[in-house]
């Protein structure tokens, strides 16, 4: 793994308690990558009665879009509240929108090992830190997401351990473990199956500093029953390429190209936004495949699935 010292910041050593006796969730010091949105005083997520929104023209027609609402001092010598002159502002952010994110996290990590064979790939280390915490701080980007659901088949109990309910993490976690193995987009519908609203999904071996909201912002634009996360690699030959069109809607999938077969260098990141209405397709209980049975199901039925090219940091952490 390539060091990275500007993306994470060294911590501290990690004690590994029960949950019973755990105090805060890690080692006491607040996250790095992405501060925990609860401690910030610029942004709070909370409730409004309805007498605060009766400056709101249309409050029924919000779609979930959420309302800024700036609040502090002003600036005595401005003519209006312009936002622009709000000194020292917070802000509530109200959505009518709750969503969840699934976290795959069952794998055995074996291209991991010899880490891997007694720590789940979850909590193995990543600069003194468990792996997962720095998916957390991503999901975190997003108010409206207000639980994880780990799904979970290798040594669950040891995660469970660490993470507990996500009390003092600034997202519920919820706990789902799969029966056997059932692959990437049969572990999606096992713990997905009663959503309703847009879920975020993680492959378990994902490390990086995507904008979610970015993310979802172009879904929702697109209104896209599926949005997959590509990055550009220096050798693709090494990966599955994804194919886009000059709009960003996705053509086709291809495994381990030849030479001569390569015409991209975008690869599928591991993330996704998928609306819960498709999942229908993926039978229940059965090992099945994101890539190569749920993706080109969209693709072949011509349903919106749509490219967010992430050109930042992203590392795959088992290769």
């Amino acid at each position: 793994l390539p060091e990275s010292r500007d993306l994470f910041a060294a911590a501290g050593q990690i004690a590994i308690q029960p949950v019973s006796e755990r105090g805060q969730a890690e080692d006491g010091r607040p996250d790095e990558l992405h501060p925990n949105p609860i401690n910030q005083a610029t942004l709070e997520v909370r409730d409004q009665d309805d007498d605060q929104q009766g400056h709101q023209k249309n409050p029924g027609e919000s779609e979930g879009v959420g309302e800024i609402h700036p609040k502090g001092r002003l600036n005595a010598n401005a003519d209006g509240p312009q936002l622009s002159t709000v000194i020292g502002v917070s802000f509530g952010i109200k959505s009518s929108i709750v969503m969840k994110a699934i976290l795959l996290a069952g794998g055995k990590g074996t291209r991991l090992r010899p880490l891997t064979v007694h720590t789940p790939k979850p909590i193995v280390p990543i600069f003194n830190r468990p792996f997962l915490y720095y998916q957390l701080d991503q999901l975190r980007q997003v108010p409206e997401i207000d639980e994880a659901i780990l799904s979970l088949n290798y040594q669950p109990r040891r995660i469970e351990e660490i993470f507990g309910d996500g009390e003092g993490l600034g997202i519920k976690l919820r706990y789902v473990v799969e029966p056997m193995p059932l692959g990437t987009a049969g572990a999606i519908r096992y713990a997905g199956d009663q959503l309703t609203e847009s879920v975020v999904v993680f492959n378990g071996d994902v490390l990086t500093q995507v904008d979610l909201r970015a993310v979802l912002a172009l879904h929702r634009e697109r209104k896209a029953k599926a949005t997959i996360v590509l990055t550009p690699v220096e050798n693709p030959r090494a990966y599955g390429l994804v194919e886009t069109d000059a709009q960003g809607n996705i053509q086709r999938f291809l495994e381990k190209p030849g030479e001569d077969e390569i015409t991209c260098n975008t690869i599928n990141a591991g993330i996704y936004i998928l609306e819960p209405d498709t999942f229908d397709r993926i039978p229940k209980e059965t090992a099945w495949s994101i890539e190569r049975s749920f993706f080109p199901s969209l693709i072949e039925r011509g349903e919106t699935f749509v490219a967010y090219v992430e050109r930042g940091y992203w590392i795959d952490i088992g290769t």
